[in-house]
């Protein structure tokens, strides 16, 4: 086994923290053994143990991406999550494996992580369509369109700087023409908030970290969206109001379906002992736009020492 520092993924960043999530998707996918854990120096980032070598890890992402790409987020399905939900269920049911184990991936988690055909809206052609989850920060508004940004950025994707930009912090940062995904904080790019105006590409290039963000697509996969109510959507991590993310990371290398659970489980299993810090981001909306907060570390109750909960 290879143990892989990936100084290159922030885990108190939420592009970061999703970016973990697809890397340890695509590694348990390769190899059911792969592990992952976190380790916190100046910043946390995530320690992958596996069969492959880092190399061999980029390469799978790519790899990975582009089918996702074509096979799930596919021209087919459409550029947004917001669907009829007749096409959504289509889709979705041809992804559901024949034979699976209980936690296994699957191209089914996409969809589940995506929307769900429980919980629906009317748009202005009186269509019924399924409510996007929490994550979707580029449903149609002002131009962005999630499933279509992800699907340039998963073709644009190069192994060799993908290397680079897992193993290295805020290394190799391409400049892109296509936007990102809207999940690190810095892509508020609010013309307040800047001395440059940022559509100014001579003074204010914009720069997209592609290999984090071809992985955070894929990480969404493990955090499904669950309905509450009749009109609400909760994607693990989010409550119904989708005000704020919050997430752990913990310290002993851990399972996929172990992660699975442990994000599934919420604020209530992250005084573990085996957690070892906690992040929440705000999420909220700027012209049509949503995006991130830069997230602020979250208190966790004391371990119990006595086989009880808090």
């Amino acid at each position: 086994m290879n143990a892989l520092e990936l100084r290159g993924i922030d885990g108190s960043n939420p592009l970061g923290m999703l970016a973990a999530l697809g890397v340890l998707r695509v590694a348990a996918t390769s190899h059911s053994d792969a592990r992952m854990a976190w380790r916190i120096e100046a910043y946390p980032f995530p320690l992958l143990e596996t069969r492959l070598t880092l190399p061999e890890l980029a390469e799978a992402i790519g790899r990975e991406a582009l089918r996702v790409a074509a096979e799930v987020a596919s021209e087919e399905y459409g550029d947004i999550i917001s669907i009829d939900v007749e096409r959504f269920r289509a889709c979705a049911g041809r992804a559901i494996p024949e034979r699976a184990l209980p936690g296994d991936p699957a191209d089914s988690d996409h969809f589940a992580a995506w929307a769900s055909d429980a919980v629906r809206k009317q748009d202005k052609g009186k269509e019924t369509l399924v409510e996007c989850c929490g994550f979707s920060f580029s449903n149609g508004g002002s131009g962005q369109v999630l499933l279509k940004n992800y699907r340039q950025l998963a073709e644009s994707m190069r192994p060799d700087a993908a290397v680079r930009n897992l193993s290295e912090r805020d290394a190799l940062l391409t400049e892109q023409s296509m936007t990102n995904l809207n999940w690190d904080p810095s892509a508020n790019r609010s013309y307040a908030l800047r001395w440059h105006n940022p559509e100014d590409r001579r003074n204010s290039p914009k720069r997209t970290n592609i290999a984090l963000n071809v992985a955070a697509f894929l990480g969404l996969a493990l955090l499904p969206a669950v309905p509450v109510g009749v009109r609400c959507l909760a994607s693990t991590g989010m409550g119904p109001a989708q005000e704020s993310w919050t997430w752990p990371l913990w310290k002993p290398a851990l399972a996929l379906p172990v992660v699975r659970s442990l994000l599934a489980a919420g604020p209530a299993e992250f005084g573990s002992a085996d957690v070892i810090a906690v992040f929440r981001a705000r999420r909220f909306s700027i012209n049509k736009r949503f995006y991130f907060a830069p997230a602020e570390p979250v208190p966790t109750p004391a371990p119990q020492t006595d086989g009880t909960r808090p």
